[in-house]
Order: C-alpha cells, then sequence, then structure tokens
C-alpha cells in the first residue's frame, strides 16, 4: 500500500471524498471545480495589479479557458460525452448560457453564432492559436459580453466579445443553473444526467 498526501480533485475536495459524495456534496464539488480551475485563473489574469492595468493580451488565454465552458455545459445538460462531436455540445452549452440579447435572438440565430464561435474562436485558439474570421476583441467600458452583428440576410457578419465582461456573464449564469441543478435534485432528468457526467469524470484514469 502507498501511503503519502491525500490526491486532491478541488484545492478543497479530495478523491476520497469525490468518491463517496452524495448528490449535494457533488454540485458542491463541481461549484468548486469551476470556481477553481476556470473562472478563478480567468478573473485572476483579467485583474490589475496595483495601479498597472490587466495586460490587454490576456484576452488570449481568458478565451481560452471560457470557449471550454460552452462544450463542458453541453456536457453537462445533455448528460453525454462530447466524443467527436464536440461542436454539438458547444453549441448545446452555449444556447444554454448565452445571455439574452436586444432584440432577442431566435434559437436559429444562437446557433449561426454558436457555429461561428466553435470555429473562430475555440478551434481557432486551440488549433492555431489565434482567431479567424468576424471576431472583434473590445475592452470598452460599457461594452456587453456578445455582440452581435447580422446582416440584411441574417447571417452573422461579426461578433464582438469583450472577455473581461464575459467571465462575469458566465460565471453567473453557470451559478444560477447549478443553484437550480440543486433545487431540482438527483431525482430529477437534470439531476439524473448531472450524475452521469460526474461519474465519468471521477472514473477517468
Amino acid at each position: 500500500m502507498i501511503v503519502g498526501k491525500p490526491i486532491f480533485f478541488t484545492p478543497r475536495h479530495t478523491l476520497e471524498y469525490v468518491a463517496k459524495a452524495d448528490f449535494n456534496q457533488r454540485i458542491e464539488v463541481y461549484d468548486s471545480y469551476l470556481k477553481h480551475y476556470c473562472f478563478g485563473p480567468a478573473r485572476k489574469l483579467a485583474t490589475k495589479t496595483g495601479d498597472r492595468p490587466a495586460d490587454l493580451g490576456c484576452w488570449v488565454p481568458i478565451l481560452m479557458i471560457l470557449s471550454s465552458i460552452f462544450e463542458h455545459w453541453g456536457t453537462v445538460v445533455e448528460g453525454k460525452d462530447s466524443g467527436v462531436k464536440s461542436g454539438k455540445y458547444f453549441e448545446i452549452g452555449l444556447i444554454d448560457l448565452l445571455p439574452n440579447s436586444n432584440p432577442p435572438m431566435s434559437l436559429d440565430s444562437k446557433r449561426k453564432v454558436a457555429k461561428l464561435l466553435y470555429s473562430s474562436v475555440r478551434c481557432g485558439l486551440f488549433h492555431t492559436f489565434a482567431i479567424r474570421k468576424r471576431i472583434l476583441i473590445t475592452d470598452e467600458p460599457g461594452s456587453e459580453a456578445l455582440s452581435v452583428y447580422f446582416g440584411d440576410d441574417k447571417q452573422v457578419l461579426a461578433v464582438k466579445i469583450n472577455p473581461w465582461l464575459l467571465i462575469d456573464t458566465l460565471e453567473t449564469a453557470t451559478a444560477t443553473r447549478i443553484t437550480a441543478l440543486l433545487a431540482l435534485g438527483p431525482d430529477s432528468e437534470a439531476g439524473g444526467r448531472f450524475n452521469r457526467t460526474f461519474d465519468r469524470w471521477i472514473d477517468q484514469p
């Protein structure tokens, strides 16, 4: 038997704790996981140090972190691994988390936005370390986390992203849905899908 320090799933939870966790404890672990490994690091990149403003170049790693959330959240919503269908699950997650726009976007419009963000941001950054086409980055005060520009033919002309505001938007959206999931409980359909997803996480070597 190997004896040593416990292995942690999050900074607050050991693998032993996670393996024995009930539904409410799993929600607690999952919330901690997102805060420590997603939104926490993204926020550190976006935070100024003393009188020095945050480095504008930090939008690249910030978006690499945040663009992963959409596909990840799609697996939670569906209770399935994304496998080779990452684009599909990215779309599912984005549609669920995408902030309401003014005027509201139709489901078809949201799918077009998801397709562009998946190709130009998620795949662009992870495969070529650069965003591709029709993506604008801003840090302008008063801008939206995501601003979508449509042409007369209802096709997406461009998406303007404020990565700094997107952190708050996605953290709030996931927190709201996690609270709702906790209220629904393990016997609900959504609770069952979450448990299946959680089981896969802790079964992976």
